[in-house]
Formats: structure tokens, C-alpha cells, sequence
């Protein structure tokens, strides 16, 4: 939970795959499996009581450095509606100018995006 922030919470789970105690076993740094014949068997681990807060209209106090995430609004003089199949490419265009501009960065690449 984030200490600055006064949105209401909820608790919840997480499945997920967990090989991480077969892990040293098959790597040892960078080289090739140790035993080629090896096999990854993956556990379900379920992670409980993940708390979740709830951070409408306190977008401005997380930032990338100190929470590993940050907001960023986008124009909405904007006249590009990535609802339109015609418009995703310009509205990519303007999303990956407005992280590199908010950032700070020498370069941004779009790699993968979801309409919701």
C-alpha cells in the first residue's frame, strides 16, 4: 500500500506459476541447462491478502521513480479516437509523444497496446 495516499483499499488473490525453487537447478547463470534432460514442473502458487488501493483522484501523487508506475492524461483536445480502427496508428503516435515528453525519454517503443 502506498503510505501517502488515503484511497479506500480491498484485498486480493493472485494464481500464478511459480518454478522458481527448479530454477537452479536446470540455469547456472548464463550457460546452458545442466542436465538436458531436466523438466520444468510448474506449481500453481495463489498469493493471498494482495491489498489494492484504490488511487482516483490522487493520480499525480504516484511516479514512476518511487512506485515503479505513473498516470498520464492525454490530451483531450485530442481529436484522435483509437476506437476507430483508422485512428490507432496516429493515436500511438500521440501516446508514445506524450510518455517520451512526460518521461523524459530518448526513445519509446509501443510493443503491444489494448483498447479498452
Amino acid at each position: 500500500m502506498l503510505p501517502s495516499l488515503t484511497g479506500p483499499t480491498v484485498k486480493a488473490s493472485f494464481e500464478c506459476i511459480d518454478i522458481s525453487d527448479q530454477i537452479s537447478r536446470i540455469y547456472e547463470g548464463d550457460q546452458q541447462p545442466t542436465d538436458k534432460n531436466s523438466h520444468i514442473t510448474p506449481t500453481y502458487t495463489k498469493i493471498h491478502d494482495i491489498p489494492i488501493q484504490d488511487l482516483r483522484g490522487q493520480e499525480n501523487k504516484v511516479n514512476l521513480q518511487e512506485h515503479g508506475f505513473q498516470y498520464l492524461k492525454i490530451s483531450q483536445n485530442s481529436s484522435i479516437h483509437p476506437f476507430e480502427d483508422s485512428n490507432i496508428s496516429s493515436y500511438l503516435e500521440e501516446v508514445t509523444k506524450l510518455v517520451k515528453t512526460e518521461l523524459k525519454a530518448d526513445a519509446v517503443i509501443c510493443y503491444d497496446y489494448r483498447v479498452r
